[in-house]
């Protein structure tokens, strides 16, 4: 009898060595159920910063837990898939660079778990077009705007010139019918060629501007990054000063505004920024002080960079 029992008792310790080494060796551990789905990332951004370039920036939703794993990019021009791309789940920016100017991309992010799957509801997705940069004029000098007609130079600009390739063009009085934007006549300011107090032969082309913005860049690209179309920015014909706005007097680098000239399916868009160089906005020296500008520019008509704001 007691011979028995010592037998019953080994057998279960060999038995319980062999389940507790088959559970340390198992390659294939059974997964918990339920791995969670990531959600939807957050405040999507982004431009166009070249005419073959988009860039959007995101802030993380789950990228940091352990069942993450990566984010799938997806751009479609319409209903065309013209690109997907797989990225770590450690990266909040994404550049498109196989655009072409005039057409309008949708570029979506959705997040991955360990086990590939997702939740296509949590797809984000920004819809931008790229748009022509331009950091010089057509003569490769840099764009320019003078002060007042007493400048042998002009003080009115038009955006995209037809005469200069597209190129921004400044132009003096006698085409002021050319003029979008304007050095106002009197005071440190730029804006809407219509209110900027000089009295042309004609009517000028105009432009209707939005409010300042902060622009802290070496470049073009730059930014500021956008949340939404720019369609549902706040327009009017309007100067800005920039001796007194608050965002300009606080700015180092510069400043930057939209303008838009025309309206609805013909209008133009463009990206304008005023540098601030040396601690000042106006360079050079009487007659011919003058502003320093750089313009992207939206060729595409009625193209208001995105179409659609943030989905």
């Amino acid at each position: 009898m007691k011979f028995l029992k010592i037998n019953s008792l080994l057998a279960m310790l060999v038995l319980s060595f062999f389940m507790f080494t088959a559970c340390e060796d198992d390659p294939n551990p059974i997964e918990p159920e339920g791995t969670p789905l990531p959600a939807k990332v957050k405040n999507l951004n982004g431009a166009g910063i070249s005419a073959t370039e988009i860039k959007i920036n995101w802030g993380k939703a789950d990228a940091d837990s352990s069942w993450f794993k990566d984010y799938i990019i997806t751009v479609k021009e319409g209903e065309t898939v013209v690109k997907t791309d797989t990225i770590a789940k450690t990266l909040t920016t994404y550049t498109f660079n196989a655009a072409t100017i005039e057409k309008v991309y949708a570029i979506s992010v959705l997040g991955r778990n360990t086990n590939d799957s997702s939740n296509a509801a949590n797809t984000a997705t920004f819809t931008w077009a790229t748009s022509k940069q331009y950091d010089k004029n057509y003569n490769e000098s840099n764009i320019t705007v003078y002060a007042n007609t007493s400048s042998t130079y002009g003080s009115g600009l038009e955006l995209s010139s037809t005469s200069e390739d597209g190129y921004p063009k400044t132009w003096k009085l006698d085409n002021y019918t050319k003029w979008n934007l304007a050095f106002a006549k009197t005071g440190i300011k730029i804006g809407s060629a219509s209110e900027a107090g000089y009295a042309g032969s004609g009517t000028p082309a105009d432009a209707f501007i939005t409010p300042l913005e902060t622009w802290d860049g070496n470049a073009l690209n730059d930014g500021p990054f956008q949340t939404s179309s720019l369609e549902s920015k706040s327009w009017s014909k309007k100067l800005i000063d920039l001796e007194n706005d608050p965002i300009a007097t606080n700015a180092t680098k510069g400043v930057c505004f939209y303008a838009r000239v025309g309206e609805g399916a013909s209008a133009h868009y463009a990206k304008v920024i005023v540098l601030k160089e040396g601690g000042k906005f106006v360079q050079g020296s009487a007659p011919d002080t003058y502003l320093h500008l750089k313009v992207s520019y939206q060729t595409a008509a009625g193209v208001p960079y995105a179409k659609t704001a943030v989905k």
